[in-house]
């Protein structure tokens, strides 16, 4: 049982409060969302971490050894095998963990704040085909627009995050998404933009903290190459392991990071949804009459 009193989600919320309540939730629920987080993403960082370490030494061992460029295959280096098994298990990450973050609230919503991770691993498979075509579709629109003109990249960028939420809360088809965040976020959208600009700093800085192993060795090679004129050579199994742990942790930090962006778009949501259409009030009176019909009544 949660000891802590369960946070109202459809709630009209400012900017400030907004991002307390996203903090308030990571706190509430830091047991059993990290523990969900370990339990899925450990095994894919380490992996992630195994592929990282080959394609970083790889690199370096091209460069300490000029002889070996006669046989240098640009191509492989980025598509080689490892590097496509490490890209596709990232995307995977990606949509699990999307799917995870707001199924949870779902979840949160559903069982009165109790969430346990059976039915939070076996529910969120049914988001996961429907956020990989919503990345896809408006991942291409969003680098389209960047590419293109910047300015319309920026503006889409709030919409686009704010319909993975309406895509796992309400269950809609990607388009019907990306119209009803479009609807939601109508007067809101500088509000939103500045949540999630302040989320990612946020998520930044903390991920920043995971990747201290990785850039201790990085700095301490590049100190060595300039004293020593020589490029740093990681045939050494014992620097090789340290680099491959400093990439598990980086890559697990990563993906607890980012519940802070996933948390705090999810609670913009409820707020706007709130705002417009006072969601969570018609849910209590539809409870109401639920209990009315049961003859549950009103305990005096």
């Amino acid at each position: 049982m949660q000891d802590k009193k369960k946070i109202e989600l459809y709630q009209v919320r400012n900017f400030s409060e907004v991002m307390g309540a996203t903090i308030d939730f990571i706190r509430q629920q830091f047991k059993p969302l990290m523990s969900a987080i370990l339990l899925v993403f450990t095994p894919i960082a380490l992996i992630n971490g195994i592929l990282m370490t080959r394609y970083f030494v790889n690199i370096f061992n091209f460069a300490s050894n000029p002889q070996d460029l006669d046989n240098f295959n640009p191509f492989l280096l980025v598509f080689g095998g490892g590097n496509m098994v490490m890209f596709f298990i990232s995307i995977l990450a990606l949509l699990v963990l999307t799917a995870m973050v707001f199924q949870y609230f779902v979840l949160y919503q559903k069982n009165e704040g109790e969430v346990t991770f059976n039915e939070l691993w076996n529910s969120l498979w049914q988001h996961v085909l429907p956020l990989f075509g919503y990345h896809i579709v408006f991942g291409i629109m969003l680098v389209i627009a960047f590419l293109l003109l910047v300015i319309p990249g920026f503006y889409l960028m709030p919409i686009v995050s704010l319909g993975l939420a309406a895509l796992v809360f309400e269950k809609k088809g990607i388009f019907e998404s990306f119209s009803r965040a479009y609807e939601l976020i109508k007067n809101h959208w500088w509000q939103t933009f500045g949540i999630l600009i302040v989320a990612y700093i946020f998520q930044n800085i903390v991920s920043n903290v995971f990747a201290i192993p990785f850039f201790g060795i990085y700095f301490k090679e590049i100190f060595t190459m300039a004293i020593n004129e020589e490029i740093p050579n990681f045939s050494n199994t014992g620097a090789q392991l340290y680099l491959g742990f400093s990439f598990f942790v980086m890559m697990l930090g990563s993906y607890i990071t980012y519940l802070i962006p996933f948390i705090a778009i999810a609670f913009q949501y409820f707020s706007l949804s709130e705002e417009k259409e006072a969601s969570g009030l018609m849910k209590e009176v539809d409870d109401f009459d639920v209990s009315k019909n049961q003859g549950g009544g009103i305990e005096v």
